[in-house]
C-alpha cells in the first residue's frame, strides 16, 4: 500500500512538472530568450521521458485529464514562439471584408485597400511573408474567417478562437487515438507518447500551427481505415486533413500497389470527390502555388542533407543552388516514397511505410520547423522507433537562430541535432526499434 501511494505522488509530481514547465513556455518565454526556453524545455522533456519509462499505468485516466486541461490553460496563451497566428488573422480579415485570400499578396492588399481598419500597418508589419500568396487550405481559411467573424476587432481573441478551433480537432483525435489502440490491444499508455510530447502540446496549443488539426483529421481517418474498414469515412477525414496541411497527402502512394485494387481505387475516388469542394476555390485562383513552388525554392531552414547539397553546390558554383536543388529534392523525395510504398506494399499495416516515407520527406526537405515533426511523433506511437521523441527533443534548438532580432542560423546546433538524430535512426535500421523492446511495446490493457 505504501508503494502503491508513493508511486501515485511520484506520477502526480511528474505531470506537474511537465504541465507547469509548459505553461511557463506559453506564457513567460518568447523565442529571443534562448536560455530560458532550452531550461523549461528540457525539464518538460524529462519530465515526460520519466512518464514513459516509469510505465504508471494506474494514473492513465489522471494523466489524460492533466494533458487536456495543459491544452485548455494554452488556448489564453498568446503564441510568443511564432509569428504565423498574424498570417491567420490576416486571412480571415481578408474573407471578412470581402477580399479573396488567396487572389492578392498582403503587401498589394495594404496599398488597395489603406481604408481598411483591420487589414492595417500594424497588423502587416508583424507578416513574416507579406509579398506571398498564402499557403494554407480552405480549412484553414474557414477556421481564420469564423474566428475574425466572432471577434472581428481583437487579434488576441481571434487568436484563442483560432486555437479553440484546433483544440477541439486535436481532442477529437486523441480520442479516436486511444481508440485505434485499444483495436490493435496495446499498452493504452502508449497515447503518452503523443499526448504529453512537449513539442507537440507548444507547437499546437501553444503556437496554434495547424499541424494539429492535420493529424486529428489523419489520425481519425485511420481508425476508420484500419479498425472499422469503413471506406467513406476514412476518405472525409482524410481529404479533411490534406485540407488542413497538405503534407498528410503524402501517404496517398501507400495503397497504390496494395493487392486490394477494389479498395484502393474507391478510397482514391472518394477522397477526390471530397477533397473537389475543399480545393474548388483554391484552383479558381491557383496563387498558393505559386508561394508553394516559391517555398521549395527560395525558403531554408534547419535542413540536413540540402544544407550539404547547398555546401558543395556553392564550393562548384559559386553560389546558392537552391533553385534547382530544391525542386530536384522535392522530386526525389516523391519517387523515393513510391519505391518505398512498392517495396512495403504486403505489409498488413502502414505504419512503418508512413514513418520511412515521412523521414525522408523531412530530411529531403529544404525547411524543417518544429512543429513539422508532429506526424513524425505521432508515428512513432505505433512503431516503436525512438529517433522522432529525440528529434523532437533536439529540434527546439534552432530556436536559438531567434536569439538576437536579426536573424541567423546556426550551424553547429543543427548539426548536433542531425548527427544524434540519424545515428539512432541509422541503429533502430540495422537493430531494432528501441521502444519495441520496452513494457510500453509488449504489454496490453
Amino acid at each position: 500500500m505504501k508503494g502503491l501511494k508513493k508511486e501515485t505522488i511520484s506520477a502526480s509530481l511528474l505531470i506537474v512538472i511537465w504541465s507547469l514547465s509548459i505553461l511557463m513556455i506559453a506564457y513567460r518565454i518568447e523565442r529571443t530568450q534562448i536560455f530560458s526556453l532550452l531550461s523549461f524545455y528540457t525539464i518538460a522533456f524529462i519530465a515526460y521521458a520519466a512518464i514513459l519509462y516509469r510505465q504508471i499505468n494506474i494514473q492513465f485516466n489522471a494523466i489524460l485529464i492533466s494533458a487536456i486541461l495543459t491544452r485548455l490553460f494554452l488556448l489564453f496563451a498568446f503564441p510568443l514562439l511564432s509569428d504565423d497566428i498574424y498570417r491567420f488573422i490576416w486571412d480571415g480579415r481578408c474573407w471578412y471584408y470581402g477580399i479573396h485570400a488567396f487572389e492578392y499578396t498582403p503587401s498589394e492588399i495594404i496599398k488597395q485597400y489603406p481604408q481598411l481598419i483591420g487589414l492595417n500597418k500594424e497588423l502587416y508589419s508583424h507578416l513574416n511573408s507579406p509579398n506571398y500568396f498564402s499557403v494554407y487550405p480552405l480549412v484553414c481559411q474557414l477556421i481564420f474567417y469564423i474566428s475574425v467573424l466572432i471577434c472581428p476587432d481583437s487579434i488576441i481573441g481571434t487568436a484563442i478562437i483560432i486555437k479553440l478551433f484546433i483544440f477541439l480537432i486535436e481532442l477529437s483525435g486523441i480520442y479516436y487515438l486511444i481508440k485505434l489502440v485499444q483495436f490493435h490491444k496495446w499498452n493504452r499508455n502508449r497515447v503518452f507518447i503523443y499526448i504529453l510530447n512537449p513539442l507537440v502540446v507548444i507547437e499546437i496549443s501553444g503556437n496554434a500551427h495547424f499541424e494539429g488539426a492535420m493529424a486529428g483529421f489523419f489520425i481519425i481517418a485511420l481508425y476508420y481505415l484500419i479498425a472499422k474498414s469503413k471506406i467513406i469515412n476514412a476518405s472525409f477525414y482524410w481529404a479533411l486533413s490534406i485540407a488542413s496541411k497538405m503534407v498528410s497527402a503524402i501517404f496517398l502512394p501507400i495503397y497504390l500497389f496494395k493487392n486490394e485494387f477494389k479498395k484502393s481505387i474507391k478510397l482514391y475516388v472518394w477522397i477526390a470527390l471530397f477533397s473537389l469542394p475543399l480545393w474548388f476555390l483554391i484552383l479558381l485562383t491557383p496563387n498558393i502555388f505559386t508561394s508553394i513552388n516559391l517555398y521549395f525554392q527560395n525558403f531554408e531552414f534547419n535542413a540536413s542533407i540540402y544544407y550539404l547539397i547547398r555546401w558543395v553546390g556553392t564550393m562548384i558554383k559559386g553560389y546558392n543552388p537552391i533553385h534547382f536543388v530544391g525542386p530536384f529534392l522535392s522530386i526525389s523525395s516523391l519517387l523515393l516514397c513510391l519505391t518505398i510504398a512498392w517495396y512495403k506494399r504486403n505489409e498488413q499495416l502502414p505504419y512503418n511505410t508512413m514513418l520511412l516515407m515521412f523521414s525522408i520527406y523531412l530530411f529531403l526537405a529544404t525547411t524543417v520547423h518544429p512543429w513539422y515533426l508532429i506526424l513524425l511523433v505521432l508515428l512513432s506511437l505505433f512503431t516503436g522507433f525512438v529517433y522522432p521523441l529525440v528529434w523532437s527533443a533536439l529540434i527546439i534548438l534552432t530556436y536559438a537562430n531567434y536569439k538576437t532580432n536579426a536573424y541567423h542560423e546556426e550551424l553547429i546546433l543543427i548539426s548536433i541535432e542531425y548527427i544524434i538524430t540519424m545515428a539512432i535512426l541509422l541503429y533502430e535500421l540495422i537493430n531494432k526499434p528501441f521502444l519495441s523492446s520496452s513494457k510500453l511495446f509488449q504489454l496490453s490493457q
